[in-house]
């Protein structure tokens, strides 16, 4: 899988879109394609590193919090669940392939 992570705070040439092992869906959750992410001011001023006092210094870090899906979950179980087709952000680093997201 791939997203857009940073592996040292600055501006945007830092940023590249990399493979990384993603973890597998736990217990009420799904894992769903990300067909748009976007990014906000915070994850600028983070990137930037005008947080660290808050966030650390570990790299590499990924992008966003917000995205965008409209595929069904990856898991039959769910799929016929009558909200299914919603998903919601609110975990750093949804600017990937696909995210991790309740269920």
């Amino acid at each position: 899988m791939k997203r857009i992570q940073y592996h040292r705070y600055g501006g945007p040439e830092v940023m590249r879109l990399e493979d990384f092992d993603s973890a597998q869906p736990g217990a009420g959750e799904v894992l769903v394609r990300v067909r748009a992410a976007a990014a906000n001011p915070m994850d600028f001023v983070i990137r930037a590193g005008r947080m660290k006092f808050v966030t650390g210094r570990r790299f590499p870090r990924a992008m966003g919090y917000d995205f965008a899906s409209a595929d069904r979950p990856h898991r039959p179980a769910l799929a016929s669940h009558p909200g299914a087709h919603r998903t919601r952000a609110g975990r750093r680093g949804q600017a990937r392939q696909a995210v991790i997201t309740p269920g």
